[in-house]
């Protein structure tokens, strides 16, 4: 049997609703009563003794190049025809399985036409 791992969900509605959704390592979780949005560290995290290292950050780096692409190209301006073809379907490809606006993410006035 074939999976589809790289299925987009085209209904907005559903992919905010999946968005909101606990998730861990990438499955859905039930909450079981907890109404903890998903983007919160569980309990167990956040009580670290005082020997313990932090944690840096609790959102996770899916793709750490896309930073550094985004910043290339947010550079760039409204120019963005001087991101090369493999920077910009790297950032595309993250624009379109996130729930972000490209024009919002790169400082756009307004949406290009």
């Amino acid at each position: 049997m074939h999976r589809n791992f790289g299925k987009r969900i085209t209904y907005a509605r559903r992919k905010r609703l999946a968005d909101r959704r606990a998730r861990v390592k990438g499955r859905f979780v039930s909450n079981s009563g907890n109404d903890a949005p998903a983007h919160e560290p569980p309990p167990s995290l956040l009580n670290l003794n005082k020997n313990a290292a932090a944690i840096p950050s609790t959102v996770p780096q899916w793709w750490p190049e896309r930073d550094e692409i985004s910043m290339m190209c947010r550079g760039a301006g409204l120019n963005l025809h001087l991101c090369n073809a493999n920077e910009m379907e790297l950032l595309a490809a993250y624009v379109g399985v996130s729930s972000m606006d490209l024009c919002a993410y790169l400082h756009c006035s307004s949406p290009s036409s």
